[in-house]
């Protein structure tokens, strides 16, 4: 198995170079009368070795005159055979663009496809798709009508740490017309936001992260000058990696060697020094990438702090009053509308050790995890596959234990979604919590749960009325997985987590969930008679009983750049005023639920959001439309139900402080 791959693989020159050492000529019979090679015939080729035969059969036909016509079918492989062919077949297309410049090709069809490339999680296609849209986009027609979705697409290319790809992606921003910021991350998402209103979130689009080692004599060298021997490498990098992967970002090792020994890896003589050392990593599934000393590799991109230095210490000090005493401590998150993210954390994480609260820190955000699969959801009506006011029992009529649910004859998907179908709440019936803490590695299933409200006199005819249950998200999560292939917590990763690099969000299922913070739930504790939630790291109950009535584990940052795409951002379209269009509920003055979210009059105007209850654990997200900010807060404690009354008004303060209202 080659675990290598090749950081500058693929470019013309290196055809050359190739051949210089005995690969086959570019006039053979393999590369000879472009013109009367089909595509299909080209494509048989790509894959052969060596290296140098496939590129000089991809010169040849390039420059053939009807290498333009072959472009359709070009985009139609692209397609039907990512990824494997988008670094051969974007190379291919740029080179096509760049010969044939007058002749007429499919513009919006070859755009379209570049667009889905750019944004692949492999750096080479983003590079070389990148590198075909700079050629694309000298015709004006590529440009006009689909500048905003070009930019948004191009300028987190500006975030990553390779220079070919910040290169290839500045060299395609330039064809935009007012695009005069040169490569600069910040000032391309300032001008992105003067131009078209938004932001591009820079945090959810660099998901890269590179560790660059530098061969050092006998050994490998680190960027801060740290030297390993082959045999800590792997320890060191599984180490790095797992950083990474708290954040869902992308990770792999480059290893910077004279330009001689790569020259000798690209000849398919063997991976010589570096054999081993790719070895022990492809064992693990971490992929290196071989690249010449002279490449350029600049450090992972950061928010620059200084931008909002005046912000973040009246934050600060905002949110030190606010958390004081009435909580051990506190995470808080502000997505602001030029894209930035400021991210606090006070106080102390554990009351007892006095280990501080920390960022990254997971804590559990209760009803939060709503917002979720009501955007599912909606997403599937999106799609046309299911519809607001279709009858529940259209999808799980069939089970058996379909008429033993109250009203379950007449509720619909979207009274379960504003909870207004009558279903009484099994999550405080005294039943259910002494099952929970007799069986405290029980995994409930959504159905064991339905049953503590089986053959129960429902609360309401559906529509009628309102009374918060998690048991309507139970029982939308099991319809909804009725039309996925997939279950809920796997679709809304696929959807929503990994798209938008929300690498501090996992299920909270089981009794260990992963770098979950202490909390603390009071001496009255109803769930498990305790007030230090965690023992040993353990939870008294298995946390997977709250399922779709919220089932995360998060952290505030990530939770504002949820609530900042989900509510400010085009994540649903216009199905966004699904979320905010509800009846009165009785969850504070003037508040309506929608589907999914709370809606709520501030004095920064209308607040849409939702709010967060788990043993232990209170959280609050609050978007602010006419203000395009969002604020998450979640704390360590629930033993004083006040703070969760007051920490709509704590959201409303802190998006104040960040306007400087």
């Amino acid at each position: 198995m080659r675990c290598l791959a090749l950081a500058f693989a693929f470019v013309p020159a290196l055809a050359a170079l190739l051949q210089a050492q005995g690969s086959p000529a570019q006039g053979s019979s393999s590369a000879a009368k472009p013109s009367a090679r089909t595509i299909a015939e080209l494509l048989a080729t790509l894959p052969a070795e060596p290296l140098s035969e496939r590129l000089a059969a991809m010169q040849a036909f390039e420059k053939g005159p009807h290498a333009p016509a072959a472009i359709p079918d070009l985009v139609t492989e692209l397609r039907a055979k990512a990824p494997e062919f988008d670094n051969d077949g974007c190379l291919l297309l740029e080179a096509i663009l760049r010969e044939h410049a007058s002749a007429e090709v499919p513009v919006q069809a070859v755009r379209e496809v570049l667009l889905e490339v750019v944004v692949r999680p492999l750096w080479t296609s983003r590079q070389k798709a990148a590198q075909a849209l700079a050629v694309l986009l000298q015709r004006p027609s590529a440009v006009e009508g689909a500048e905003e979705r070009l930019a948004r697409a191009l300028v987190p290319l500006l975030a990553s740490q390779r220079s070919r790809v910040k290169a290839a992606g500045a060299a395609a921003l330039a064809a935009i017309p007012g695009a005069g910021f040169g490569s600069d991350p910040l000032a391309a998402r300032a001008w992105f936001h003067q131009r078209f209103g938004g932001a591009v979130d820079l945090h959810a689009a660099c998901f890269e992260e590179l560790l660059v080692l530098r061969e050092h004599g006998e050994r490998l060298q680190t960027p801060d000058g740290t030297e390993l021997e082959s045999t800590e490498v792997r320890a060191f990098v599984a180490a790095a990696n797992a950083r990474a992967a708290l954040h869902r970002r992308r990770f792999e090792v480059v290893l910077q060697a004279p330009e001689e020994a790569v020259q000798e890896a690209l000849a398919l003589e063997g991976l010589g020094r570096f054999r081993k050392v790719a070895g022990d990593l492809a064992q693990v599934g971490i992929g290196v990438t071989l690249a010449p000393d002279t490449d350029l590799f600049g450090a992972p991109f950061a928010e620059d702090v200084a931008l909002h230095a005046t912000m973040r210490a009246r934050l600060a000090a905002r949110i030190g009053e606010l958390v004081g005493a009435r909580v051990p401590g506190a995470q808080v998150a502000i997505a602001l509308a030029d894209g930035a993210l400021l991210q606090f954390a006070h106080g102390v994480a554990d009351r007892d050790t006095k280990t501080a609260m920390t960022i990254d820190g997971r804590l559990l955000a209760g009803s939060i995890g709503k917002t979720f699969f009501s955007a599912l959801a909606l997403q599937l009506v999106g799609e046309g596959r299911i519809a607001l006011d279709d009858p529940v029992s259209k999808w799980l009529g069939a089970e058996v234990w379909w008429k033993r649910l109250p009203n379950g004859d007449r509720m619909t998907l979207r009274h379960l979604m504003q909870h207004r179908s009558g279903l009484p709440r099994y999550e405080f019936a005294a039943a259910f919590t002494e099952q929970l803490t007799a069986q405290p590695d029980h995994r409930f299933t959504p159905v064991e749960e339905l049953e503590f409200v089986f053959d129960q006199k429902p609360s309401f005819l559906p529509g009628e009325g309102f009374e918060y249950a998690d048991t309507n998200y139970v029982l939308l999560a099991l319809a909804l997985e009725k039309v996925l292939s997939v279950d809920c917590y796997t679709a809304i990763e696929q959807r929503f987590l990994v798209p938008l690099a929300l690498g501090g969000t996992v299920p909270s299922v089981g009794r260990l969930v992963p770098l979950l913070l202490q909390g603390h739930a009071g001496e009255s504790n109803p769930f498990g008679g305790r007030d230090l939630m965690l023992q040993d790291g353990a939870l008294p109950f298995d946390a997977g009983f709250e399922g779709a009535g919220g089932g995360y584990a998060t952290t505030a940052g990530d939770l504002a750049r949820w609530a900042q795409a989900l509510y400010l951002g085009s994540l649903l379209g216009a199905l966004r005023a699904e979320l905010l269009d509800g009846p009165p509920a009785p969850l504070g003055r003037d508040a309506r639920y929608g589907c999914g979210s709370i809606v709520q009059p501030t004095r920064l105007g209308v607040a849409v959001g939702h709010r967060g209850f788990f043993p232990g654990w209170l959280g609050e997200v609050r978007a602010f439309p006419e203000h395009g900010v969002a604020v998450a807060i979640l704390v360590n404690s629930s033993a004083d139900l006040r703070v969760a009354r007051e920490l709509p008004g704590w959201a409303v303060d802190f998006a104040e402080a960040a306007l400087a209202k």
